[in-house]
């Protein structure tokens, strides 16, 4: 298998991860809720939102349950995030 291959389709299968989160994303924006985990469907979830330049950052969320998780970079971290939930170890 050649290397550009295997990149190509680690590339789509992160795209598709990554669209899984979108409406948690979203809930997250609008009321500083995840919702529930869209692989196993579990309400344990969390987050952690930081600045690091301004009202820029990232947030880190994740399902407790199954230990998915998902890292949005470049984000507007709102009032109505909070980075008081450290991430647990075993997420990454």
């Amino acid at each position: 298998i050649r290397l550009s291959l295997v990149g190509s389709e680690m590339c789509i299968r992160d795209r598709r991860n990554n669209m899984k989160w979108l409406k948690n994303i979203e809930s997250l924006s609008e009321c500083g809720k995840v919702g529930p985990c869209p692989f196993c469907g579990s309400n344990d979830t969390s987050y952690n939102a930081k600045k690091v330049n301004g009202d820029m950052g990232y947030v880190v969320i994740w399902c407790n349950e199954c230990k998915k998780s998902h890292v949005i970079s470049r984000a507007n971290i709102t009032e109505k995030m909070n980075d008081s939930q450290d991430v647990p170890k075993g997420i990454f």
